[in-house]
């Protein structure tokens, strides 16, 4: 059997300013039998323009959507506009090295492969070398193994990035789950090791994940929605699967992380609102999920007058570059 041609989908909202760099790394592909599709989900910053000049080579295609649907949404529209057999997911703001076609398909090239992914090199706002929780992880030794992998899911945070699945996987799990807005990417994974397809993992570096420090400082003031929409996401994962000892203990653990963000949300803006009580309240929650030194430092300006605890906060944000408010 043959290394198939590969469908490139990216989901593009508000990147202007990079989204032309990742499209010139995928037109150096080593490999030329690819086709990319950008899904424009009414990004207000006329991104389209940036593509338009792209679409003389008949391989890339500009899909615009008149509403802003999400990005499970977007890359969902993307994959039903491809032909090939193998769908990759990029992000607009990353990068794939020339060799990331040549890889995933060869990774794939076994029938009995249903979706792989790739340890991405990390890149920070300025270009300096980063790194993701996780990515030192070793996944499960067998690619066959779906126990293994969806433990391995579960413990470890999703790092993978350049996600390929085969078409006819899937149609059979169904694409990303449209009303998830965060975590979609781990959901999509879980449903698709459930159906009992064979697993791989691209090691070598071939995709750049780059850390925005921007957006980053944009979603600051989110911490409560995305945290809530990642655990959104771990219920809807919870519910899939057998109800097991060893699921219960890893779904515990992966909870974990985003309910103390979202007390530091909760805390955050009772101390701009000047609610001492909420503040206290939110600071007690804190120290159960994780009993460490910054919890121990939130309590104690929870106890402050509410009018030094807004003055508090807002020198925080002075602090960390950030407006007052």
């Amino acid at each position: 059997m043959g290394i198939p041609g590969v469908a490139l989908v990216v989901p593009a909202y508000r990147t202007r300013d990079v989204v032309g760099e990742l499209i010139d790394s995928v037109l150096a592909q080593s490999r030329a039998d690819w086709e990319l599709v950008v899904v424009d989900d009414a990004s207000p910053d006329q991104l389209h323009e940036v593509v338009t000049p792209y679409l003389t080579d008949p391989r890339i295609r500009l899909v615009r959507l008149p509403d802003n649907r999400g990005v499970s949404a977007a890359r969902n529209e993307g994959a039903a506009r491809t032909s090939a057999e193998l769908v990759a997911f990029l992000d607009s703001d990353d990068l794939v090295e020339p060799g990331f076609v040549e890889r995933v398909a060869a990774a794939m090239e076994t029938p009995s492969v249903g979706i792989a992914g790739v340890i991405p090199a990390v890149t920070g706002p300025d270009g300096e070398p980063s790194t993701l929780p996780g990515t030192d992880a070793r996944p499960p030794s067998s690619p066959d193994d779906t126990e293994a992998w969806l433990l391995h899911l579960l413990r470890h945070p999703f790092h993978f990035r350049g996600t390929t699945v085969r078409r006819t996987v899937w149609d059979k799990a169904g694409g990303f789950a449209e009303d998830l807005w965060l975590g979609e990417d781990l959901e999509l994974w879980v449903r698709v090791v459930l159906t009992g397809c064979s697993v791989r993992v691209v090691e070598q570096p071939c995709y750049v994940h780059r850390l925005a420090g921007e957006s980053i400082t944009r979603q600051s003031d989110r911490t409560v929605e995305r945290s809530l929409a990642h655990l959104a996401a771990l219920d809807r994962i919870e519910a899939q699967l057998p109800a097991t000892p060893e699921h219960a203990a890893a779904l515990a653990a992966a909870r974990r992380i985003p309910r103390s963000l979202e007390g530091a949300g909760r805390f955050r803006r009772a101390a701009r609102a000047g609610d001492g009580p909420a503040a206290r309240h939110h600071a007690r929650t804190l120290a159960r999920l994780d009993p460490g030194p910054r919890t121990r430092l939130l309590r104690a300006v929870s106890l402050v007058p509410s009018p030094v605890l807004r003055g508090v906060y807002r020198a925080g944000r002075r602090l960390r570059g950030l407006p007052p408010a």
